[in-house]
């Protein structure tokens, strides 16, 4: 089928059934009642071969259905259970935090060994021969309406927001004809799937990298002109500079109006580290304990949520005192011994003390690291770096679909812009 683009020139937007040039109508007069699911006893495990298992309201998230967030329960209690998705119908939740409340799924596939909890309702167009319910998983999808959402949220959690079943279906919604529904329905599941090809494929690529890590940082696969070359052990605190920073007092402005970026241990989720949230002066570096740092120098994040995270920063910077910095001597490449970091973190994070996620910078300054040749190590971190490469311009393609697809349900969703087929 081919289809055909219309911008509409002349739009009102004034209020709700200004928005449209379509029926506008309650989300109520178009969806079913709903259904809700049951709060019960579940095990922090998910569910294994023949046993059921109860949604968590991470299952519902960024407009994706992820059936392995969910945990396991009992026959005992799946015996008094009956609301599991089902096939042409979408998931929202109504408790969550206040950005996130209100968030949906569609449903493509039965899921009969799933239930819902409290927090989640299930629902589907009353008319499926007059409007399709994959069209309102787009439209309650959509920042207008999500916005909505939240600002009707309620609750006196900092973290939790509640909205009630009467207020989310109350909200105004465009009604525009099955045709319609249907042909912008389709232009919004092609990027879908562009988008989900290209996530299988940053997936494949991060277990290739994955897979090349295990093998060449270890030395069980080498490449045949170093192969008859032995690697040698090192204590790290014998080849690198390790040092912690500092967090200058909050109490004086003056400290955090510099240019200076200043990296804190929660941002070492990014793997390459190329701006930051804050800066301080140098005045801020003078006065604590917070250290300077050079492009490529290996940071990891000692404690807190990023506890055992790695990365390597590509901006000169200064650092807090929740980030070991590891600066490695002439004669060893930054990029071999960060992604060795990236591999072995994990064996040394098992070694957190109490069981609390805090690292200890004696543990890691005494880590053992096997090295090959100079030489060896460039051919290591070149091919890493180039399957870097790879996963981040699939990265990249994948944020564009992101971005059109937004762009595109703000025009198709609100009749901006109209499709037509000849």
């Amino acid at each position: 089928m081919v289809i055909k683009i219309v911008k509409i020139n002349k739009h009102k937007k004034s209020d709700d059934k200004n928005l449209f040039h379509w029926d506008i109508l309650s989300l109520g007069e178009i969806f079913d009642g709903g259904i809700t699911g049951t709060s019960v006893v579940s095990e922090s495990r998910i569910r294994e071969n023949g046993e059921a298992g109860i949604l968590k309201i991470s299952a519902v998230s960024q407009g994706k259905f992820l059936p392995n967030e969910h945990k396991a329960i009992t026959e005992e209690i799946r015996e008094n259970l009956s609301a599991f998705p089902l096939k042409d119908t979408v998931l929202v939740s109504r408790a969550n935090t206040q950005e996130r409340v209100g968030e949906s799924a569609y449903i493509e596939n039965d899921y009969p060994d799933l239930f819902l909890p409290d927090k989640l309702w299930m629902f589907k167009v009353k008319d499926s021969s007059r409007d399709l319910t994959r069209f309102y998983s787009y439209v309650i999808q959509s920042d207008w309406f999500r916005q909505k959402v939240s600002d009707k949220a309620t609750g006196t959690s900092g973290s939790m927001k509640n909205i009630s079943r009467k207020n989310f279906l109350d909200n105004l919604v465009p009604r525009p004809p099955y045709f319609d529904q249907k042909n912008i329905t389709e232009i919004l599941v092609c990027v879908d799937n562009a988008i989900a090809i290209t996530e299988k494929l940053i997936t494949a690529k991060r277990r290739l990298k994955q897979g090349l890590m295990q093998k060449l940082l270890t030395g069980k696969v080498r490449f045949r002109e170093f192969s008859s070359q032995n690697w040698e052990a090192h204590l790290l605190e014998n080849i690198c500079e390790c040092f912690s920073g500092g967090t200058p007092s909050r109490s004086i402005s003056a400290y955090f109006s510099g240019d200076i970026p200043w990296i804190k241990s929660g941002e070492i989720n990014r793997e390459f580290i190329d701006f930051t949230e804050e800066n301080i002066s140098q005045e801020a570096i003078e006065n604590s304990s917070s250290k300077l740092v050079k492009s490529g120098t290996i940071l990891v994040a000692m404690y807190g949520a990023t506890a055992g995270k790695v990365a390597m920063t590509n901006i000169n910077a200064a650092i807090n005192q929740a980030i070991l910095a590891i600066v490695p001597s002439q004669g060893i490449d930054p990029y071999f011994l960060y992604y060795y970091f990236v591999y072995f973190m994990k064996k040394v994070a098992r070694k957190v003390q109490g069981g609390q996620p805090n690292l200890n910078a004696g543990i890691i300054k005494r880590t053992t690291i096997f090295l090959p040749s100079i030489e060896e190590q460039l051919a290591i971190s070149n091919l890493l770096k180039l399957v870097d490469t790879e996963i981040k311009y699939s990265e990249n393609i994948k944020l564009f679909y992101e971005t059109q697809k937004q762009g595109l349900m703000q025009q198709l969703l609100t009749g901006k812009i109209r499709v037509q087929t000849p």
